[in-house]
């Protein structure tokens, strides 16, 4: 049995506000996240988990089963960056690898894969201790492996590669679940389901009258609890994670997961657990973290007017995307008021409440109260209050670990 570990290398900062929270390996692509991706095609190992260490508790929290930044060094260890989403062409590549060999794959000058023994692996557990940096990675180990350039990977270096890459996923983890063509779920007699054999709709989900269901151009993934209300348009490829409920609208090319509220149009988006948009509204290439609040009628543009390159700007440097449709980043605990109305290539960052928004505003730091016209800041008493209500209306607690792990944040980012 081979020892794994998945780590985060020094580009997480590249990722905000997604990885402000957590690592990127817990996010979800398709109808899974990047960790389950990967554990599912080596789940007879050993796997480790390699995070930042103020990340460490409330990531335990969640995987207690996996042991965090610690890594045996009795015996070779598969390193695999947590930022390459798996495919089957690189689970082969690994597969052949030979055990006698430290072995090092790269892309573009980021280290992927490193299999690694004795020596080699006490030098890569030293690096690990800081995020490791890719070309010091590639220096210090290239000299005494194989090293093998890989000519494709699917690589998470910005926030809207996540977006882009979602859609190729839910086409792979739908194919590779061998669930389609199964109805478990109750469906009224009023609904409609085109290419019943691309659907796949859990036991306990609930579909109720005059909801149409098309699968023609993709799949549609309905996991158990959910319940999708009259006048609900879901056009494939599509995932409704557990206990959500879609309330009516047209959801599209989009992955929504556990325990959200959703109303409105959604396309080629990406909603995490216990996010709502329980109102009218457009979302569109856009990207939701955790317990976000969309207020009613928030809607993002995704398109320029003049059909141009789309430009963020995170803190006070501008990027040009080249993507001509990108909606907006929210990173978790993001609240939006009514009305909101959010410029293409809009970055708003963890535990900001949006209010009195001007159109052209693009960027919120993290804990922004207001329009950010002010330097002014959700105060951290007031944060947790809300954020106790909220969690109790799903009936869960909030754990020292998460309250710890905010604190640091709002410290470290109201300090500034």
């Amino acid at each position: 049995m081979i020892n794994c570990c998945i780590f985060e290398d020094d580009t997480v900062s590249n990722l905000f506000p997604i990885t402000e929270t957590r690592p990127i390996y817990t996010c979800h692509v398709g109808i899974s996240s990047l960790f389950e991706k990967f554990y599912q095609a080596f789940k007879y190992s050993n796997i480790t988990l390699h995070c930042r260490d103020y990340l460490k508790p409330t990531l335990q929290d969640t995987y207690k089963q996996f042991p965090i930044n610690n890594i045996n060094t009795g015996s070779p260890c598969l390193l695999y960056n947590g930022r390459s989403i798996i495919t089957e062409k690189l689970v082969n590549k690994i597969k052949k690898i030979d055990p006698n060999q430290n072995t090092l794959f790269t892309f573009k000058g980021t280290v992927i894969v490193a299999y690694l023994k004795g020596n080699l692996l006490e030098v890569a557990i030293h690096l690990l201790q800081d995020l490791p940096n890719n070309t010091t990675f590639i220096k210090e180990l290239r000299s005494q492996c194989v090293v093998v350039e890989l000519d494709e990977c699917n690589l998470i270096t910005t926030p809207w590669d996540i977006i882009d890459y979602n859609q190729e996923y839910l086409l792979l983890d739908c194919k590779h679940s061998k669930n389609l063509g199964i109805i478990k779920g109750h469906i009224s007699p009023f609904t409609s389901i085109n290419e019943e054999s691309n659907v796949f709709i859990d036991k306990n989900s609930y579909i109720e009258d005059f909801v149409v269901i098309d699968a023609k151009k993709g799949p549609v993934y309905i996991e158990q609890h959910v319940t999708i209300h009259a006048h609900t348009r879901i056009e494939g490829p599509a995932f409704i994670g557990n206990h959500s409920t879609i309330f009516g609208g047209r959801v599209s090319n989009s992955t929504i997961n556990s325990f959200c509220k959703i109303f409105g149009e959604i396309t080629t988006s990406i909603i995490e657990s216990y996010s709502n948009k329980a109102h009218s509204g457009f979302l569109g290439n856009s990207y939701v973290g955790q317990w976000v609040n969309l207020g009613a009628d928030t809607t993002t543009s995704n398109l320029k007017n003049d059909y141009d390159n789309i430009k963020i700007i995170f803190e006070k440097t501008k990027i040009t995307t080249n993507k001509q449709f990108l909606g907006t980043i929210f990173g978790d605990h993001v609240k939006t008021s009514i009305g909101t109305k959010l410029n293409c290539g809009t970055i708003i960052r963890v535990g900001s409440v949006i209010f009195n928004h001007n159109f052209s505003k693009k960027y919120y730091p993290p804990f922004s109260w207001g329009n950010a016209e002010k330097q002014e800041f959700f105060k951290l008493e007031k944060f947790f209050l809300a954020l106790e209500r909220i969690m109790k209306r799903r009936k869960i607690e909030l754990s020292d670990n998460y309250q710890n792990l905010i604190t640091l944040l709002h410290k470290s980012y109201t300090k500034k």
